[in-house]
């Protein structure tokens, strides 16, 4: 088995933590029933993604999330 790069081994923790931060948010703004105040600067860039892309703006805030750890995987998949 071969072993991994830092550049990929930081990659996937920023994949863990990004989709993490999503799915956090998702399920605080579900559980209480609507946006609280702390995330008022998130709901306006996905509102206006919404409003922009509409529904291909899920794609776009998913890779906001995940895109940083996936690009620095990449790169150390490349680098090999």
């Amino acid at each position: 088995m071969e072993q991994q790069g830092h550049l990929e081994r930081i990659g996937n923790w920023l994949i863990i933590i990004g989709a993490a931060a999503l799915a956090g948010i998702f399920a605080t703004v579900i559980i209480n029933g609507s946006w609280p105040e702390v995330l008022r600067p998130v709901q306006g860039l996905f509102a206006f993604l919404g409003d922009w892309l509409g529904d291909a703006a899920l794609v776009v805030e998913g890779l906001l999330f995940l895109g940083p750890g996936l690009a620095l995987k990449y790169f150390g998949l490349r680098r090999r």
